[in-house]
């Protein structure tokens, strides 16, 4: 993805096989790793943002990620996370390993759409969903983001 080598994500912003009951819990956590990696100044307010989409339409897309996002003015720069979890979770009506989340700035929308594109056209390659499903470090899947 040609945004992540451009500083889109990060190794704080990567969580591997995690143990979480919820999409709540899944969205927590995804707030404050932003939050915790600079890229946020507020993880209730990104928080609440991930919560209102997921109100609007599930975020789940199939083959068991969700892609979760939101415009914040929160945001202090665009950014994509990466949670994998040991067990799936239901997400909605579907049940979910792997999460890409995406937050920008309240005035990035063309940014938004472009990194949303992309991952949603990525997540469709079985061999690109394998090869972030079997990364065993967070500097193999900001890699694997950045190709």
């Amino acid at each position: 993805m040609t945004e992540a080598r451009d500083g889109m994500t990060e190794e704080g912003l990567v969580a591997l096989r995690r143990d979480l009951s919820s999409k709540e819990e899944a969205l927590e956590l995804l707030a404050r790793m932003f939050t915790e990696a600079g890229r946020a100044v507020d993880s209730e307010r990104i928080l609440v943002g991930l919560r209102a989409r997921e109100e609007e339409v599930s975020t789940a897309m199939g083959f068991g990620f969700a892609i979760p996002h939101t415009k914040s003015a929160a945001a202090s720069q665009a950014s994509v996370a990466y949670l994998s979890l040991n067990q799936a979770i239901q997400w909605s009506d579907e049940p979910v390993r792997q999460v890409l989340s995406i937050i920008v700035p309240e005035d990035g929308a063309d940014t938004h759409l472009r990194i949303l594109a992309e991952l949603a056209r990525r997540l469709v390659d079985e061999e690109f969903r394998d090869r972030l499903n079997s990364a065993e470090t967070s500097a193999e899947v900001v890699e694997l983001l950045g190709s």
